[in-house]
């Protein structure tokens, strides 16, 4: 290692590029931050979607402007 010098960017370079970096991996704990707030949302979305069509309510609005049609318990 001795014998290949490795070059550095002087001192105030090597800050400013630390400090870019710095910024990135902020933004980058932020998106996923930002990613697992939505991930729980979206699970609480699907178990009231999922609540809502067991009980009936997603069909609600339908069932009313169509009342000739057969029931559940009759199709069962």
């Amino acid at each position: 290692m001795k014998s290949h010098p490795l070059p550095l960017p002087p001192l105030l370079e090597q800050r400013r590029i630390v400090a870019a970096i710095e910024e990135q991996v902020a933004r980058l704990d932020a998106g996923v931050a930002a990613l697992e707030r939505t991930r729980a949302n979206l699970q609480r979305y699907r178990a009231s979607v999922l609540k809502a069509a067991v009980e009936g309510r997603l069909t609600e609005r339908w069932r009313e402007e169509h009342p000739d049609t057969e029931d559940a318990k009759a199709l069962l």
